[in-house]
């Protein structure tokens, strides 16, 4: 008798809840739908103004442009009026770049509710000059990243801080290992445990079903952990260290040819790049000698180095073009595919290891310094141009000819050229050329900065008629480092206070333009 009116009851609640349960999903659905359809009408609407604002730039830049000429060419009778109408061009070219930046116009497409928050340039300050001050700057920026990053995409290799969201390539903490050597220089002591208690207990790794590049695996890692161990002597990096050695170099490396651009460590597949016809790059195959030099050396086992010193060998036998290095190398047999050369992507740090190797060895493998010494020769004939008496800048040389362009990438040669200068045996003409071209290299470079509304630097510029100017698809800015090495470089050789005030700049633009709420955002219009 009870039995069945329960039967009942339950039955008739099963259906309720189940109707109510359909209810809610519609509702949900609805409210889905509606949140979608704002997000739409909203990207629409932003990706309209950006637009028109993108145009309404270029034409404000373009009409101030012809107003300077227009300046230079009139007489003095008009200079004052002219003068007045280029200072309006330039203030509504600020005031609409202004509006661009507001509407997070940056490098992290994911639409947004957090938005830019620029932090302005510090308070001024009767201290601000002083290196202290800089120093705790520079460290608050720093910490800014740092903790997003801890708090969004901890265990990830990077933060995309407008979306809040984790990004992974190599999955291997890579935010974690590679600025590790930066939190031990700036002295953050419960940040670096907090990422050594990481490092120890979770950086293992385990062979993933993932492509990784052994190149960059092993600049960021391999040479993330020999960093941390060269500052702080803990043999837990050195031991994780020779863990992921050895599966890249197991897997790099076959018989009579260059080693794999990249690679499966699970499956064991192995390719080289597509996009780079199946070749491999110069600044690939040689920007990785130092890591395993140095690890050779400081675990006694000089396995490590052989294979990635051979191929130093092997481009040192090559036939070069007017003694410049091509970028692209065909991995079997060895040989050059194409002719191009650049202190720029694909060439640039192949030189700066050259010269690095020398020193690393106690400048005792000469034939690292003198591979160092014919490629600056061949380079500065060829490829090292002349703006003003103050400014030198580099130009690519292709099938011969001279392309006039210069990637923010190159911006490391500044410092490389006074690297090279002033580590010579003895001083020589060539040598005092190559300091004074590497300071007017890094003045260039600090002028792509300053010439800027952001002042932040572009992606590459090409020349023409003795100036220079934005080039094409390069108006956006990754935050690179290599304009900053320079400075750091020139600053240390040469204790000229203007290469820190540079980097001030530097870092003060860096926080004003590409802070957000949650990180540091690259921007698409410098």
């Amino acid at each position: 008798a009870i039995t069945i009116p329960l039967l009942i009851l339950n039955s008739n609640l099963k259906r309720y809840i189940s109707t109510e349960i359909k209810n809610l999903k519609k509702i949900e659905q609805t409210h889905f739908d509606s949140i979608q359809k704002e997000l739409e009408s909203q990207q629409l609407e932003f990706e309209t103004q950006k637009e028109k604002i993108t145009v309404a730039l270029a034409k404000l830049a373009e009409k101030n442009k012809l107003l300077q000429i227009s300046l230079a060419q009139n007489n003095a009778s008009n200079i004052n009026q002219l003068k007045k109408i280029a200072d309006h061009t330039q203030n509504e070219i600020k005031k609409l770049y202004s509006q661009l930046s507001s509407r997070s116009i940056t490098s992290d497409s994911t639409p947004s509710t957090v938005g830019v928050l620029p932090s302005p340039d510090p308070t001024p300050d009767p201290n601000s000059h002083t290196p202290e001050y800089r120093r705790e700057f520079v460290k608050e920026i720093y910490l800014h990243a740092w903790k997003n990053y801890k708090q969004y995409a901890w265990g990830a290799d990077e933060l995309r801080p407008i979306s809040r969201s984790a990004f992974s390539w190599l999955d291997m903490g890579l935010s974690i290992v590679d600025s590790l050597d930066t939190m031990i220089i700036m002295d953050l002591k419960s940040e670096v445990e907090i990422a050594r208690s990481w490092i120890e207990e979770n950086l293992n790794f385990e062979k993933k079903d993932r492509k990784i590049s052994f190149f960059e695996t092993t600049i960021r890692i391999v040479g993330g952990l020999l960093s941390a161990h060269a500052l702080t002597g803990d043999d837990l990096y050195l031991k994780k260290c020779e863990i992921i050695a050895n599966q890249l170099l197991d897997m790099a490396f076959s018989e009579g040819r260059m080693p794999y651009a990249a690679f499966n460590l699970k499956t064991g597949h192995k390719e080289n790049f597509a996009w780079a016809g199946g070749n491999v790059v110069l600044s690939e195959i040689g920007t990785i000698q130092l890591e395993y030099l140095y690890l050779a050396i400081k675990t006694g086992k000089p396995h490590y180095a052989t294979k990635v010193l051979e191929i130093i060998n092997i481009l040192d036998r090559m036939q070069k073009d007017n003694g410049l290095y091509n970028v692209f190398v065909k991995p079997e047999p060895p040989s050059w595919t194409q002719r191009t050369s650049t202190l720029g992507a694909l060439g640039d740090s192949f030189y700066e290891y050259l010269i690095k190797m020398w020193l690393l060895t106690g400048k005792n493998a000469p034939g690292y310094r003198r591979m160092y010494d014919e490629a600056m020769d061949a380079i500065m004939n060829q490829m090292v141009k002349e703006l003003s008496t103050k400014f030198s800048y580099l130009v690519e040389i292709r099938n011969g000819g001279v392309y006039a362009k210069m990637d923010h990438l190159a911006c490391f040669a500044g410092g490389m050229f006074a690297l090279g200068a002033s580590t010579v045996l003895n001083e020589t003409e060539i040598s005092r050329k190559q300091m004074e071209q590497g300071k007017k290299i890094t003045a260039f470079c600090h002028e792509m900065y300053a010439r800027q509304a952001t002042g932040l630097a572009p992606e590459l510029v090409t020349f023409s008629a003795n100036d220079f100017s934005v080039g094409p698809g390069g108006s956006y800015n990754l935050q690179r480092p290599e304009t900053a090495e320079s400075y750091f470089v020139l600053w240390r050789l040469t204790h000229d206070q203007k290469y820190r005030d540079w980097g001030w700049e530097m870092a003060k633009a860096f926080n004003r333009n590409e802070r957000v709420a949650n990180g540091f955002s690259g921007i698409l219009m410098i």
